[in-house]
């Protein structure tokens, strides 16, 4: 029975939460290898259960800007009918083999107008009514800036850096 359990863990500062009936969640504070052990009760006092797992215990690649659909690697290009289309921005760690929840806090929109720019603060990964009409304004050639961009990831929040949006014909 799951509370007849013990789950052990060894190696990387990892701990183990017990998070309900037989669910456990594990928690390295360093990269390499931990080995999680599963002990039984018996009449006897707990036994081990098989033998114990090793884990590769990976540190999470930083997050990369999704706007669009399109992972910010370099300045993004749209069309105007694209850049009106977008609603919120995203992070996410391309390639990593794991989902990872990354949730945008905040970040600010800045679009170049007539050689100054304007700035629009949206408090979470939508775009606030103001910025996706200033968005849906813009005209070919013209550029904006995502800055200030707050990412909440697994091991705290963090900054991505800015990046420009540009409408393309």
């Amino acid at each position: 029975a799951p509370a007849d359990l013990k789950v052990n863990v060894k190696g990387c500062g990892a701990e183990i939460k017990t998070t309900g009936n037989g669910k456990y969640i594990l928690t390295a504070k360093s990269t390499g290898s931990c080995e999680v052990t599963v002990l039984a009760k018996t009449t006897n006092g707990y036994k081990q259960q098989g033998a114990q797992k090793i884990f590769r215990v990976k540190s999470i690649p930083p997050p990369v800007l999704k706007v669009g659909g399109k992972l910010a690697v370099s300045n993004l290009e749209f069309t105007k009918s694209e850049l009106s289309a977008i609603g919120a921005i995203a992070a996410e760690s391309p390639g990593f083999m794991f989902p990872v929840n990354m949730v945008v806090k905040s970040f600010d929109l800045e679009i170049n107008t007539g050689g100054s720019l304007v700035p629009y603060t949206c408090s979470s990964n939508k775009l606030s009514n103001e910025a996706k009409l200033a968005l849906s304004r813009m005209r070919v050639g013209q550029k904006a800036y995502i800055d200030n961009i707050k990412v909440q990831t697994p091991t705290g929040i963090i900054a991505l850096p800015m990046t420009q949006l540009k409408v393309k014909s």
